[in-house]
């Protein structure tokens, strides 16, 4: 789908995530990861990962991180996901400086990924955080 030249950019990135809705089946799996990398993309994002916590595990069901490996799953403890995920905010979490914050000791990916800002979103099942989206 290609935007007309006139459009403003929330205009543009409004169509594109319209356009990654259009192209939802039935995996919802596979729809999360179109999601995660549409959000990616529209945010110009160093990286976007979708955590699901399962019992104390945090677990990686989709993620965009170029040139990286990522760990699929790990205890949530001290991560900043899992922060995000217990307190089932109705606001996105934005953290700048992370090298400087406690989750640069806490949180294995902040050092291992040289991250120096978090934004992510609780995500709700029937009301209940079950996960979290971050870029």
């Amino acid at each position: 789908m290609e935007a007309p030249l006139h459009q403003h950019p929330w205009e543009q990135r409004l169509a594109r995530l319209n356009e990654c809705f259009l192209q939802f089946g039935k995996d919802p799996d596979d729809n999360i990861r179109r999601l995660v990398i549409t959000c990616a993309e529209l945010l110009n994002a160093t990286c976007a990962v979708y955590n699901r916590l399962e019992g104390h595990d945090l677990h990686s069901l989709a993620h965009w991180l170029p040139s990286r490996t990522v760990q699929g799953f790990g205890p949530a403890e001290g991560h900043i996901c899992y922060d995000v995920i217990k307190s089932g905010r109705e606001a996105p979490l934005i953290i700048h400086d992370l090298q400087h914050s406690p989750y640069a000791q806490s949180d294995p990916n902040v050092r291992k990924f040289k991250l120096e800002t978090y934004a992510g979103m609780a995500v709700k099942w029937s009301r209940r955080p079950i996960g979290s989206l971050c870029v």
